[in-house]
């Protein structure tokens, strides 16, 4: 071995041996968990970085246990019934989607040692039992509250204010799993059929969403646009002629246009107004938006550009910022 080899070999495990050393012997030996109480060690360049990160590795440990038990499984064939259970996957529980913030964490011992944090947390099974049944009672009650709204809201409405659920689904079967793990397995009845409804009341609104875009023959330019963004949200359109019967909603364009000739350049500019009307022809939100094009052809030319600027506004705020609905 030569000289150069042999100084690095020397440094490298002075270096190990005074890292090892410099570390609290509790932080490399951490408290083992008991029946009673879960234990996590952190460290960081201060003293609220080295908490988080204990409360990162209880998390971790939490998921470890769930994920080795077979919870989700058991959990998800609970929530969604044995009949929808096989087109259901363990991926639907995530614990990168829905971390869990415990209270009633402690921490009894702290150090610091060379500019490094060390903290040792501490946290009753009782506690982390006691709180996940109150966040899964808030989630199913919120649940339930949101059905009651439904029959005093516009469904659009409802429906915007609720898509999200998967979220809310998410964060049920994440918290049940949590609960089974930290119970070792003992039952839990905490309801969740409200979530489960929502669930099913919201993809039923969702289909039953049927748009007419009510506009001037001369601006089909702007209401093909308006529609093939109803498109991309999965919302079917009919002809703005159909019955009230037909659709769901209806949006009204009126629109003013307005031409000028600077140079060999023709402008077109549209002051647009749309209304967003359900089918008892109520008002549910209204916008106003200018756009504007110019073309060296014509003034043809130039209201498509400006047309197709309206529709880049639409694409840049989003279709239900665009109408003002939200």
């Amino acid at each position: 071995m030569n000289i150069k080899a042999t100084l690095t070999l020397v440094g490298g495990l002075m270096l190990s041996g005074c890292q090892s050393t410099s570390t609290p012997e509790w932080a490399l030996n951490p408290t083992v968990d008991t029946n009673m109480s879960l234990y996590a060690v952190g460290h960081g360049g201060t003293l609220k970085n080295a908490k988080r990160s204990a409360m990162s590795q209880m998390n971790e440990k939490l998921w470890t246990q769930v994920e080795s038990s077979g919870y989700v499984r058991q959990v998800v064939r609970d929530v969604n019934g044995d009949e929808n259970y096989r087109t259901q996957s363990d991926t639907v529980v995530d614990v990168k989607t829905a971390p869990l913030v415990l209270s009633g964490v402690s921490y009894n011992r702290s150090e610091q040692r060379d500019g490094i944090y060390y903290v040792e947390a501490v946290i009753s099974r009782e506690n982390i039992i006691h709180q996940l049944k109150q966040e899964l009672t808030t989630i199913d009650e919120n649940a339930k509250n949101e059905l009651i709204n439904f029959k005093h809201s516009d469904p659009l409405i409802w429906w915007l204010n609720n898509r999200d659920i998967e979220n809310d689904k998410q964060n049920l079967l994440t918290r049940k799993a949590m609960l089974l793990a930290a119970s070792n397995g003992s039952e839990n009845n905490i309801p969740s059929d409200n979530v489960i409804e929502l669930e099913r009341q919201v993809n039923k609104i969702k289909n039953s969403l049927l748009f007419s875009v009510n506009a001037e023959k001369s601006d089909a330019w702007m209401r093909n646009f308006i529609e093939n963004h109803l498109s991309e949200k999965n919302i079917a359109t009919v002809n703005s002629s159909s019955s009230r019967n037909a659709f769901s909603h209806q949006i009204v364009l009126t629109t003013h246009w307005r031409k000028s000739k600077i140079g060999e350049a023709y402008i077109s500019t549209v002051i647009a107004k749309l209304a967003l009307k359900n089918k008892n022809g109520k008002t549910v939100a209204s916008s106003e938006v200018i756009a504007t094009g110019n073309s060296i052809t014509n003034f043809t030319r130039a209201k498509e550009s400006a047309s197709r600027h309206f529709s880049a506004q639409i694409s840049d705020q989003g279709l239900w910022h665009f109408l003002g609905v939200i």
